[in-house]
């Protein structure tokens, strides 16, 4: 979908550089990581209402997964909490990615922070995934979205955040554990990241080369 729309053949698109987190990702530590339980929850890394999702999931007995990167949590810490996990639930694209590249079903959510649905699609069909959003979230990301933009033309960011409340979110939480699982064919993903890997390689020589 990226290539059409920048006007390049589609074959020239092959997925989310992101997916090779599971090349990079290969040493005795992470090899080790088991998992140890059955929901881990990722909201988007803007998403404005993290600490109350914190809490549901507290109650719920999940495993809340904050996608930041800070002086308390590196790259790996978050990886690694994907990793002990045997279902991710996520709100963040690149959560899917990192638990499709380590071969963890995950289902996609709408929790608060507004989704576009574009890149989502792009990057299941570069799997051969089906889109991900069925008719009724696509309405739910629709009305989210516009209620996000009544509340920035009043000048209050908080709009949208106030009228969710603690049994709305814990019930959407439920809700997205129940959906559907998905996860791209093994052989599919290999080829997409073995590809990704030599296109890489061909990059490193046309720079070691003074080509680029």
């Amino acid at each position: 979908m990226s290539a059409r729309a920048i006007g390049l053949p589609a074959e020239m698109g092959v997925t989310d550089s992101a997916m090779l987190v599971s090349k990079r990702m290969i040493g005795d530590k992470w090899r080790t990581i088991a998992p140890e339980v059955e929901f881990g929850i990722v909201p988007h890394g803007a998403n404005r209402i993290k600490k109350r999702l914190e809490g549901v999931c507290q109650e719920l007995g999940y495993t809340y997964i904050d996608p930041t990167v800070s002086q308390d949590q590196s790259i790996g810490d978050i990886i690694g909490k994907i990793r002990s996990c045997r279902t991710i639930v996520t709100e963040s694209l690149h959560g899917a990615i990192v638990a499709d590249a380590f071969g963890i079903p995950w289902i996609p959510a709408v929790f608060y922070h507004p989704v576009l649905v574009f890149k989502w699609n792009d990057w299941c069909r570069s799997l051969g995934l089906h889109d991900p959003f069925d008719v009724v979230t696509r309405a739910r990301i629709f009305l989210i979205d516009q209620i996000r933009r009544v509340g920035k033309v009043l000048g209050r960011q908080w709009f949208l955040a106030s009228m969710i409340t603690h049994s709305m979110l814990r019930s959407t939480v439920v809700k997205c554990t129940q959906d559907r699982l998905m996860l791209s064919d093994r052989v599919v993903m290999k080829a997409k990241t073995d590809e990704l890997v030599h296109l890489l390689s061909k990059i490193r020589e046309d720079y070691r080369r003074g080509l680029i």
